[in-house]
């Protein structure tokens, strides 16, 4: 058996989360008539941006720099817009070998697909 530290299974599973979430049924989500995901008047101005900028990305793991240059948003906008996001539970954050990494949850791939189609 090989030991592997404690930390670096919780860092693995971390990373291995958003490939999880996009393969896993969220049984909740099947009931008819009942609805978690925020309206898009509960979203700031540039949320659907990102959102929509993360998800058609070549990336699932995105840098601040990547989003920012792609999204054409500065900085601060963008950390502010990402604090929402997360506090929403539409994206998250992870610290990885190449610094912190953002990437949209489940619940903000399905909003930013219903923004796409529209």
């Amino acid at each position: 058996m090989v030991d592997i530290p404690l930390y670096q299974l919780q860092q693995l599973q971390e990373e291995l989360l958003p490939f999880i979430d996009t393969e896993t049924e969220d049984d909740s989500l099947t009931e008819v008539g009942i609805t978690n995901e925020p309206g898009p008047h509960e979203l700031d101005t540039t949320s659907p941006k990102v959102l929509k900028t993360s998800v058609c990305g070549r990336f699932i793991y995105r840098s601040l720099p990547g989003l920012c240059s792609e999204a054409d948003i500065d900085e601060p906008t963008m950390l502010k817009t990402l604090g929402f996001l997360t506090l929403k539970s539409l994206a998250s954050r992870i610290w990885d070998r190449k610094g912190v990494r953002c990437h949209i949850t489940e619940r903000g791939r399905k909003l930013a697909d219903v923004g796409v189609r529209k």
